[in-house]
């Protein structure tokens, strides 16, 4: 979803200016509970992906020429791919959805209105809650200020993604 994308790659330009990617990274780690030294997915698995990176780059340079960001393209690519290879499996992905859920974080705005892509609006006319599925088969929700979760379903893919959350939601 380029919109989703154009959002993340802002986030990742905004973050590289205010405290470089290093900081954020073991951030973001820090925020998952996890160590500094926590494994990553080699990143040659993500940058391998032609088609996607392909639109990595061509969302950045659209958004570099209309101005949206100040940082060097190859730095923002950088951290947007460093965030992209922690490791994480369906615990830490818990962990997070509780921690979001635990305070007001503008994060949960973020998953209320892209984190289901094109569907978002759907869920959140028919839940109100924000929610975060992967094509991997995992779905995060939060119900702010009451609890998180993380659910796994290997039959969850790109065309079920919706249907299966619902029934997740629901049940």
């Amino acid at each position: 979803n380029a919109l989703t994308m154009s959002g993340s790659l802002t986030v990742c330009d905004v973050l590289v200016r205010s405290r470089g990617k290093t900081e954020v990274v073991n951030k973001l780690k820090s925020r998952l509970c996890l160590p500094s030294n926590h494994p990553v997915v080699p990143k040659t698995s993500i940058v391998d992906h032609a088609q996607y990176m392909d639109l990595v780059r061509c969302t950045m340079y659209w958004l570099s020429s209309k101005q949206l960001i100040s940082s060097p393209v190859s730095e923002v690519i950088d951290l947007f791919v460093e965030c992209h290879s922690i490791a994480v499996d369906l615990p830490i992905i818990a962990r997070y959805a509780k921690s979001l859920a635990s305070k007001y974080s503008p994060l949960s705005a973020l998953l209320y209105t892209c984190g289901l892509d094109e569907k978002s609006g759907e869920f959140a006319f028919k839940f109100g809650l924000p929610a975060r599925t992967s094509l991997m088969g995992t779905v995060m929700g939060v119900i702010p200020g009451v609890m998180g979760y993380a659910v796994f379903d290997p039959q969850i893919t790109a065309p079920t993604v919706l249907p299966q959350t619902i029934a997740d939601f629901q049940s």
